[in-house]
């Protein structure tokens, strides 16, 4: 989908780091002052580090998970039924970090993979269904299904899980006993 920019748009606010400050180069003069961050290197140029300054000192979550386990979905909808999780969502089909350095090498080749992820978006490549493992985190099945659910649409009852899509129909799983 393009970028639409309203007739009235104009940059606020450009600030780039690289001299390890928060000038704007807007042109603007919003400058900033930075507080508890230092310069750092960036991926591409320069950028700043933000310390923690929260009650959790050691950094990222209060909360320990079990594990941890990407999955190759991009999940819409998440639903713990006893000891199994279920999630749903189009395929996800590249990396973020590798397509971001594929892009600023500017590899032609980068375009094909997007355009195939944005279809994936757009529910062209309909949606799979992922039963995993609350313990462990390891997949118990898996089902594709023609049409992507609508965000957070699964519900489970007497051993069925429904789902809402986003073609308009509700859909009823049951297991196989």
């Amino acid at each position: 989908m393009p970028l639409i920019k309203p007739k009235n748009a104009k940059l606020v606010l450009s600030c780039s780091f690289d001299k390890g400050d928060a000038d704007d180069l807007s042109g603007n003069k919003h400058n900033g002052t930075i507080q508890g961050a230092q310069p750092a290197t960036g991926k591409v140029n320069r950028g700043m580090h933000f310390r923690n300054r929260g009650g959790n000192r050691g950094g990222g979550s209060l909360v320990k998970p079990h594990w941890t386990q990407d999955v190759p979905i991009l999940v819409r909808a998440m639903l713990k039924a006893a000891n199994t999780l279920f999630i749903i969502g189009p395929p996800d089909l590249i990396d973020e970090e590798k397509t971001f350095e594929r892009i600023m090498a500017r590899d032609p080749k980068v375009q094909a993979k997007l355009a195939q992820q944005n279809a994936a978006l757009e529910g062209k490549m309909g949606a799979r269904l992922l039963a995993v493992s609350a313990k462990d985190g390891s997949t118990i099945a898996e089902l594709k299904l023609p049409s992507l659910p609508v965000w957070d649409s699964l519900a489970a009852a007497n051993g069925r899980l429904y789902l809402s899509t986003v073609d308009g129909n509700v859909v009823c799983l049951a297991a196989n006993r």
